[in-house]
């Protein structure tokens, strides 16, 4: 090693030249490296997503949702299956084995609901998508418009999807637009409900006659002498005009035609969901992103797209941006520049405190930005991107990065001090440093390799993050070892031993005098040390809430209208009540408020959002009075109205609410145990509102009704009928969302609906005649209809039911923690059923057991890195006693500061178990070469001591230096985040860096190998 660093000093402008390639190279990789928000990662969950309209819970459970269940169970990798049933649909989510690629799991998916296809209801095909985690949710979709004006929704809609999505979807890097909202054109085929039963013919006859005529069919193959030729019927294609004459079956003197039987005309189908603007109708066009494209390119590129068709839209239609991830990106990029110009300014002025040069600042300095582009390098090389997670962690690094130089330019230096000659002192300083630091720079890697042993969310989520880091880390070894010693050759001046001496050697004189006391007193040091440490875990254990924090930032000022009928309420009548709250906002608010409404099916939401002018008058508090009064004239429905933001609100509240799930197999009975349990939590005085749900997110459940047809089996047989025929009525009197086929009308394919020309309240079913070649039956003879109460929503976990029970606590979060622990210890359940805490911030405490368990990890893998440096399992335990002297330090911050120790934390105190020991190491290190010298025990740790005082105070102010700023940047979605990670790695640096200082050689006394009085 010795020879290649003297011939790398003698060769500066071809080491020089290097770097410059890494500069452009580097420079190159990061233009070109693919932005985005969450990491291009694929994740072990699908989900099932299944609509069956018209259905009840109960009966898209018992038909749908449990028979998909039961098949997808034994597929191979399946580790858990959820699943949540409403009314008319079904999400059934799949999580699998993180060593099964999502492809092979979509595969087996296929296969296994592809066989179970002929049992499921009829129209009813499970659609199979991926799974975002939960933490990057909130970050989904690319960019999205919202598109208005003064037209009807059909007519937006039609503009959207003819002169919009076309230009949208050419270009580069937009892989999906979809159009959401508004209605379509569809053909009303009005059936005549007497003709028809004269007939003698079945609605389903006459749709099949419609089908047949314009479907192409296979009719076999026609053979030649050698070939055989595919023979099929070219489907129909009519005009409007020609469907009157359209043959549907032979009667007894004469065909019968579609125009006996039904009434054609032009409508529109049925809106899904109604969307306005101001009072004006509305339609959302959303834009996906192609993987593996610079984000930030491709949404330049859809506005200036989108700027271009917005001069061509017709008067009074806006086309207004509403969702633009990008600037989620550009944001992050700001905080990154904003921690960067903190950071490296901060570590600067300690570089000119410290070392009194310009020249060698800049030579540490320069060390950063060269680790940081062959990471990139690395990035690009292995197909990488740049996400949120992997630039926050690359963030991170920067207080770091400068620690590996500026322990070889400080051991060259005292090289140079102490009297060697430029070439040696650099050769010797570096090759004397070099295994240390890269065993430093090995210790932090390796506490971040328990990661991949997490959750299989929590490591594919935070894997980058490790990634990024890791990388970065390795470089910075390579730029410590080559680039600074030959730089520092060059450039550097030397300083004379007097002008050290004459402004540090005083402070490092007392800090000797103070370790030669306290290796002295080393017994009493050592156990004061860990009774402290004893104390600190006790505190913890028993005072700290483990779990998420409950702040709430203030943020834009609106007031949110939601509301929730029944099923089977009208969407009139949800945009009958939605419109009133809107009509009154638009009208208070004028120009100071923007009012954006969407109803869906049954349930509407609607946004009031102030701007920065109106916040802090009084108009937000008045406008949501007024909606609270407005909200009571409205009876039968659900009706929640809040204001949010600024103006409304400047702190924290006093109080976080809690959920508890219950889990059993009974569906009644674990309805009566979470009612039980409900008025358990209600005799302690700070617990209030609570509610028990068997919806996850805490909506009422009713009560709502299903009308149900129970057949009279005998009946029907000896009439003749089957049930089929019986399904087939109730199916054309019925109210359906669907149609029921495409036309190829005047070279367009259009959808039809084939309806009844009367309507039918629930007591005129009964009267309703059946077809019968035999008998007059009607409805009521062939059964009876029954109204039944059913759950708005059916939860299940691996084929159990689920059932949930929300509280508010008021009360510090530790408090409350304290108070759920003890609530669920004294719970009693019969066998079968299970009460377990679960939180709103989509971490699953389940997995608290591995991230215990990945700090023990990180701990042993620190251990071996150490061993192998030292050749001794003593000394390694010396530099690995400093983590419990950080985890002391954090321990204590969250305890005295009511802090919540969350996902955040236990990252932050994995990363903490690598870097707390590299002062130690450092430290360590010099006492046993000074043994080997031949110094006696006591001088050899007291002049390491005072030689490792300096790089060891100035590489741990550089972390946390870089530390810092993570307490007050970053994005909005993962800041709770970066801030306990921030605590962690501040508190448990700060504390392990002085009692390294003062205690490390204490415990090297009593516990290194070597004659405790003579010569090692």
């Amino acid at each position: 090693m010795e020879r290649f660093l003297t011939s790398a000093i003698h060769r500066p402008i071809a080491v020089t030249a290097a770097a410059l390639v890494v500069l452009a190279l580097g420079t190159a990789a990061v233009l070109r490296l693919p932005l985005s928000l969450e990491p291009d990662k694929d994740y072990p969950g699908l989900n099932i997503a299944v609509a069956w309209p018209g259905a009840s819970s109960e009966a898209v459970v018992k038909h749908v949702t449990a028979p998909i269940e039961s098949e997808i169970s034994s597929v191979p990798g399946i580790v858990q299956i959820r699943s949540e049933t409403k009314e008319g649909m079904a999400e059934i989510y799949a999580n699998f084995d993180h060593t099964l690629s999502i492809a092979s799991a979509r595969a087996l998916l296929r296969d296994r609901l592809a066989s179970l296809r002929e049992e499921l209801p009829d129209g009813v095909e499970p659609r199979i998508s991926e799974v975002i985690p939960q933490i990057f949710q909130e970050l989904e979709g690319f960019m999205g418009y919202r598109l208005s004006g003064p037209m009807t929704d059909f007519a937006l809609r039609a503009l959207a999807i003819e002169d919009i999505l076309p230009f949208l979807s050419s270009i580069d890097g937009v892989r999906n637009v979809e159009v959401y909202g508004g209605r379509e054109e569809e053909l009303v085929l009005r059936l005549d409900a007497d003709r028809l039963h004269s007939s003698g013919l079945t609605a389903a006859q006459v749709q099949i006659a419609i089908n047949d005529t314009f479907k192409s069919h296979a009719a076999g193959a026609v053979h030649g002498e050698s070939t055989s030729i595919p023979l099929y019927t070219k489907p129909m294609s009519s005009a409007m005009g020609d469907l009157p004459d359209l043959p549907v079956a032979a009667g007894r003197d004469e065909f019968i035609r579609l125009g006996d039987l039904v009434e054609t005309r032009m409508g529109l189908t049925k809106p899904r969901s109604i969307s306005r603007l101001n009072g004006q109708p509305a339609i959302s066009i959303e834009i996906d992103q192609q993987p593996g494209t610079n984000m930030l390119d491709v949404a330049d590129r859809v506005r200036t797209r989108m700027d271009e068709l917005a001069r061509s839209l017709p008067a009074g239609v806006r086309a207004n941006l509403v969702t633009d991830r990008s600037e989620d990106v550009r944001q992050a990029l700001d905080d990154l520049f904003v921690r960067v110009a903190i950071a490296l300014i901060a570590i600067i002025a300690l570089l000119l405190v410290f070392i009194r040069q310009i020249r060698a600042s800049i030579i540490l300095f320069s060390s950063i930005g060269l680790s940081m582009l062959a990471a990139m390098i690395c990035f690009e090389a292995m197909g990488l991107g740049l996400d949120l997670l992997t630039i926050s962690g690359l963030a991170l690094a920067f207080g770091i990065l400068v620690d590996n130089a500026v322990v070889i330019y400080e051991n060259i230096r005292r090289r140079s001090e102490e009297g060697d000659e430029p070439d040696s002192a650099t050769v010797r300083g570096t090759s004397e440093m070099l295994i240390p630091v890269a065993a430093t720079t090995m210790t932090t890697i390796a506490a971040l390799v328990p990661i991949v042993y997490l959750s299989d969310e929590f490591r594919r989520d935070f894997a980058p993050f490790a990634l990024g880091l890791g990388l970065t880390l390795a470089a910075s070894i390579v730029v410590a070892g080559i680039w600074v010693p030959v730089i520092t050759h060059r450039l550097d001046r030397k300083v004379s031993p007097e002008f050290r001496r004459a402004h540090v050697m005083r402070f490092v004189d007392r800090y000797g005098s103070a370790v030669s006391r306290m290796v002295r007193w080393r017994w009493p040091v050592a156990l004061s040390t860990f009774g402290i440490f004893g104390i600190s875990v006790f505190l913890f254990a028993i005072d700290v809430w483990k779990g998420p924090s409950f702040s709430w930032r203030a943020g834009d000022t609106l007031i949110s209208v939601y509301i929730n009928g029944h099923p089977g309420v009208e969407t009139s009548t949800i945009d009958s009540v939605a419109l009133a709250f809107e009509r009154y906002a638009v009208e208070a608010g004028g120009k100071n408020v923007e009012v954006v409404t969407r109803i869906d099916g049954t349930s509407a939401s609607m946004l009031a959002r102030f701007s920065e002018e109106s916040a802090l008058t009084a108009l937000p508090h008045e406008m949501l009075g007024r909606m609270m009064n407005l909200a009571t004239y409205y009876g039968g429905l659900f009706i929640s109205v809040s204001g949010l933001g600024t103006g409304f609100s400047s702190g924290r509240g006093g109080s976080a609410t809690f959920r508890l799930q219950m889990v059993g197999y009974n569906f009644d009975d674990l309805r009566d145990h979470a009612e039980r349990v409900a008025r358990q939590l209600e005799r302690n005085r700070r617990v209030r509102k609570v509610e028990t749900t068997n919806n996850r997110w805490g909506y009422g459940e009713g009560p709502f009704y299903e009308l149900q047809f129970n057949p009279a089996q005998r009946t029907l047989a000896r009439a003749g009928v089957n049930l089929g025929d019986v399904d087939e009525l109730l199916r054309l009197y019925g109210d359906r969302e669907r149609p029921d086929g495409e036309l190829h009308l005047d070279g367009r394919r259009v959808p039809y609906r084939l309806v009844v020309d009367r309507s039918a309240s629930a007591s005129d079913l009964g009267r309703l005649p059946i077809r019968s070649s035999d008998v007059a039956l009607d409805m009521g003879d062939a059964g009876y209809l029954a109204f039944n109460r059913v759950p708005t929503a059916i939860m299940r976990s691996d084929q159990q039911y689920e059932r949930w029970i929300t509280y508010e606590f008021v009360g510090a979060g530790r408090l409350a923690g304290r108070f759920q622990e003890a609530f669920l210890n004294a719970v009693e359940l019969p066998p079968g059923y299970r009460l377990e805490r679960q939180t709103w911030a989509g971490f699953d405490w389940g997995d608290e057991r591995d991230l215990y368990l990945a700090v023990c990890l990180a701990f042993v893998l620190v251990l071996l890195v150490t061993s192998a440096l030292f050749e001794s399992f003593r000394r390694a335990a010396v530099a690995l006693l400093t983590v419990p002297m950080g985890l002391t330090g954090i321990f204590l911050v969250f305890w005295i500061f009511e802090l919540a120790f969350d996902r955040g934390a236990f990252l932050g105190t994995i990363f903490m178990v690598g870097i707390v020991v590299n002062n130690a190491i450092l430290l360590v290190d010099r006492m046993a070469r000074l043994q080997r010298e031949g110094m006696l025990l006591d001088e050899a740790i007291i002049t390491a001591a005072r030689q490792r005082l300096r790089p060891i105070l100035i590489t741990s102010l550089t972390t946390l230096v870089g530390l810092t700023p993570l307490l007050f940047a970053g994005h909005p979605s993962t800041r709770d985040l970066w801030i306990s990670l921030s605590y962690t790695g501040l508190s448990g640096l700060t504390l392990s860096t002085l009692l390294v200082l003062f205690v490390t050689p204490a415990l090297y006394r009593l516990i290194a190998p070597g004659d405790r009085g003579k010569q090692a």
